[in-house]
C-alpha cells in the first residue's frame, strides 16, 4: 500500500508525539520530505508545463498498467542484480550503511534500519520504469549497477529529509535527546568532550543551552561527569554503562 500525505508541519509533530506510532515502526517507513518555500518569490503568470513531458508521463503510465493488467499469471516476480551490482550493493551496505546507523542515523534509527530496504525498492522501481520503456519484461533481464547507483543517490536524498524530520519535529523529549547525544559520543569514541565540540558534533540542537537538560540527565545517571580542565568545562564519557560499573 502507497500513502501520500501532504500536512503542515504541526501534523507531523502529532504523527511524532504519538508512541504507539514509534513502536508499531509506522513513522520509520515513511519517506519525508521538505521542500523549500516559495512564498515570498512566487509569480503570479507562470509557464505551463512543456506538452512533451505531459504526454510522456502519460505515455509511459499507460504503458506500465497495460503491462501489468495484461499479464497472464499473478505469480510473484523476482527482480536479481547483475554479479557486478550484487557485489556492489554488499559492500555498500557493510561500509556505508550497517556502521553508519549511530553517526549518520543518530536522530533515526529506526528509520536507518529500514535504509537498505528502500535502496532496494527504488531499484527495483528504476530498473521497471528503464524495462517498460524499452518494452521488455522486467524479470527478463538483471538490474544494473547504474541503476543501483542511480537508487542510492535518491535514497540518500530522503536520508537528510528523514534526519531533519526526526530531529526537528520529532524525538524531542529530554529523554531522547540525552540518547541522541549519547549515540554521538559511542559513534565517535570520545573519551571526554567539551561543549563547543558537542554541539558541533550534535547538530540538531541550534544552541549549547538546548543540550542542558539532556546532560543533566546523562550525568545524573552516570554516563557522563562534569570536569574542568584548561579549556573549561568538559564532559567525560563513562567507559561502562552505569550498571556494568555497579558490577565490575
Amino acid at each position: 500500500m502507497s500513502i501520500c500525505l501532504c500536512g503542515q508541519p504541526y501534523i507531523l509533530g502529532e504523527l511524532f508525539e504519538n508512541r504507539s506510532f514509534h513502536s508499531s515502526g509506522l513513522v520509520a517507513r515513511f519517506l519525508y520530505n521538505f521542500p523549500v518555500s516559495k512564498v515570498g518569490n512566487r509569480k503570479y503568470d507562470t509557464m505551463t508545463v512543456d506538452k512533451k513531458i505531459t504526454e510522456s508521463y502519460k505515455t509511459f503510465v499507460y504503458s506500465a498498467l497495460n503491462y501489468k493488467y495484461n499479464r497472464q499469471t499473478n505469480e510473484e516476480i523476482f527482480l536479481h542484480f547483475t554479479s557486478e551490482a550484487k557485489t556492489e550493493f554488499e559492500r555498500y551496505y557493510d561500509t556505508a550503511i550497517e556502521p553508519k546507523l549511530l553517526i549518520d542515523f543518530a536522530e533515526c534509527q529506526d528509520w536507518g534500519g529500514k535504509y537498505h530496504g528502500l535502496i532496494l525498492r527504488l531499484c527495483g522501481l528504476l530498473h521497471c520504469i528503464k524495462s517498460i520503456q524499452d518494452n521488455v519484461p522486467p524479470e527478463s533481464r538483471e538490474v544494473e549497477l547504474l541503476t543501483l547507483g542511480q537508487a542510492i543517490d535518491i535514497a540518500d536524498y530522503y536520508k537528510q529529509q528523514a534526519r531533519y524530520a526526526y530531529g526537528i519535529m520529532g524525538a524531542d523529549s529530554v529523554t531522547d535527546n540525552a540518547e541522541y547525544i549519547l549515540n554521538k559520543l559511542k559513534a565517535n569514541g570520545y573519551e571526554k568532550v567539551n561543549k563547543r565540540e558537542l554541539l558541533r558534533m550534535c547538530r540538531k540542537f541550534g544552541k549549547a543551552e538546548q543540550m542542558s537538560e539532556p546532560l543533566r540527565l546523562l550525568t545524573d545517571n552516570g554516563y557522563i561527569r562534569q570536569i574542568k580542565d584548561n579549556s573549561g568545562v568538559v564532559y567525560e564519557i563513562n567507559p561502562l554503562s552505569p550498571s556494568e560499573k555497579r558490577s565490575a
